[in-house]
């Protein structure tokens, strides 16, 4: 009597690339067209910005995100200056209170916050008119 096994074998690999989820700006402004009047202030916040990879649950510096705030003047005439008066700033950033001026009257300001982690980063924009 004569038998014979024969055993047969499969190997398989996948590769799986994992990318990195996006940072996410959240702005506390009310909107992205904002008017503030000669002589008071408004703070921009942008605390609750997180990380796609961490939740929402951890958010701002705890997500250990950085921030950096711009300020340029785009309307009546594009400028460098910021037609508003930075009045405060927290220590880490997510934050950004300006006031305005009499002096900037009828101007156009437009605030940007970038947001970023490692090589990542996401911003947003308001422009606020000067009345």
């Amino acid at each position: 009597m004569f038998s014979s096994v024969f055993a047969t074998s499969a190997v398989t690999s996948t590769d799986v690339f994992v990318q990195p989820g996006n940072l996410v700006v959240s702005l506390s402004s009310g909107g992205d067209q904002l008017g503030v009047r000669s002589g008071e202030s408004f703070t921009l916040d942008a605390s609750s910005s997180y990380d796609q990879d961490l939740g929402l649950t951890v958010t701002g510096i705890d997500a250990g995100l950085s921030f950096a705030w711009s300020c340029v003047q785009i309307s009546p005439a594009l400028s460098s200056t910021c037609p508003l008066t930075v009045t405060s700033a927290t220590d880490t950033g997510t934050s950004f209170v300006v006031a305005a001026i009499a002096s900037g009257l009828g101007t156009t300001a437009e605030i940007t916050v970038v947001i970023s982690s490692g090589s990542r980063s996401a911003s947003t924009t308001v422009s606020m008119l000067t009345q």
